[in-house]
């Protein structure tokens, strides 16, 4: 099983420094064999592969004009160069957009292999633990050294590191986040038969979080619209001060961690309803959501955007994995909301301002409900048959 621990790092100034150039080590190995991969296609049609591209790294360390980015671990330097390779790869396999060079003012983080963190926390190879003062924690960092760390949380002592990842947050702290491999192995997922006698269905909404298909519905507590004018108080206060002016770096480090508050207190809450919802199903159907071509509609986006909807279904499937659930996604064009579940009629002509739906008997029932019902009907069938069902599929169910 491997799971993640997330520390935050205490670093002094000397430490922060070594900390910023690796940062900048990896970035400029990314952009520099980015722009080299782009020249030679251009010049000879062919494209350099990633062996060549850790040979040519391993001779510009030599080069005594590229001797700084010997400061830094080497496994960083190379994480780069898979980052670039996974990027290429994307682009060429699964449509993704072309790599992008690294900004100075993008994202701050540099990965470190096993080799530097060595790979077990029972002998403490890479942590010290004060014994007369168990607040007072150190992590070697390879070749960076020895750093405090806000160890928070116990670690599995038989947990071995597979890896970790340091970052910058925009409030300029800096955090490490281990991903170990424990002996323990992840449950066995619960059987089909019982699963179905415990399922639920989710549908997702703006004004309601979560509609469950037994007719619970879960607001969300909407941490960005209650900070809102919190927010649009320090922009405004920071656009009449003077660029780079001292004032100016205070208001923006209030924004700034004003927006920190706001993301730590969603996820909280997204972590907790995904491990509660988890704990008490053993079958979870939901949609499968355009969050993407949702959040293009300038009315919904901030909504949209704001909610945590992706967010919540990677916790979400994350808990299902560790506690052996199932975890199922409704066909993407499935027009589980236009369905009435309990006679099968379809309504083609709604709108989003139309909230309950009345059948052929005169009973009316929640549009939400309504949903969540289908869903949870379309991911038992699918669980028994492994058929991906359409719309007209599945209103020949009712037939």
């Amino acid at each position: 099983m491997f799971k993640g621990y997330k520390f935050r790092l205490l670093p002094n100034q000397p430490q922060i420094q070594k900390l910023n150039q690796a940062v900048g080590n990896a970035r400029f190995v990314f952009n520099h064999f980015l722009e080299m991969k782009m020249k030679t296609y251009q010049e000879t049609g062919i494209s350099i592969s990633h062996n060549d591209i850790s040979a040519l790294l391993t001779q510009m360390k030599k080069d005594s004009n590229y001797s700084w980015l010997k400061e830094t671990p080497a496994t960083s330097l190379i994480g780069s160069l898979q980052n670039l390779d996974a990027a290429y790869r994307n682009f060429f396999i699964h449509n993704k957009g072309f790599p992008k060079f690294k900004s100075k003012r993008g994202k701050q983080n540099f990965y470190l292999s096993a080799l530097d963190l060595k790979n077990s926390w029972q002998n403490h190879q890479c942590l010290w633990i004060n014994p007369e003062n168990s607040k007072d924690v150190q992590v070697k960092l390879g070749t960076l050294g020895w750093f405090k760390l806000n160890l928070h949380r116990e670690m599995p002592e038989s947990g071995k590191i597979k890896c970790a990842h340091i970052s910058k947050e925009a409030n300029g702290e800096w955090y490490i986040a281990f991903r170990t491999e424990l002996q323990e192995a992840y449950p066995e997922t619960i059987p089909v038969e019982k699963a179905i006698e415990n399922s639920i269905g989710i549908d997702f909404g703006l004004k309601t979080f979560l509609t469950l298909s037994n007719g619970e519905q879960i607001y969300s507590p909407k941490h960005y619209q209650t900070s809102e004018k919190k927010l649009a108080k320090l922009q405004r206060s920071l656009s009449k001060k003077t660029k780079g002016s001292n004032n100016s770096l205070k208001t923006k480090q209030k924004l700034v961690n004003l927006h920190r508050k706001i993301a730590n207190q969603r996820e909280d809450y997204l972590r907790k309803l995904a491990y509660q919802l988890a704990s008490r199903f053993d079958l979870i159907t939901i949609e499968n959501l355009n969050i993407q071509g949702m959040s293009s509609n300038h009315r919904l986006a901030k909504s949209v955007m704001t909610s945590g909807w992706a967010k919540f279904v990677t916790f979400l499937r994350e808990k299902c994995r560790e506690f052996g659930k199932h975890l199922i996604w409704t066909g993407r064009w499935f027009a589980s909301s236009r369905i009435i579940y309990d006679t099968g009629e379809y309504r083609s002509n709604m709108t989003l301002k139309c909230r309950t739906l009345t059948d052929c008997h005169g009973n009316q029932i929640d549009r939400d409900v309504n949903a969540a019902k289908n869903i949870n009907y379309w991911g038992q069938h699918f669980i028994t048959t492994g058929e991906l069902l359409a719309t007209k599929d599945y209103l020949a169910l009712y037939s």
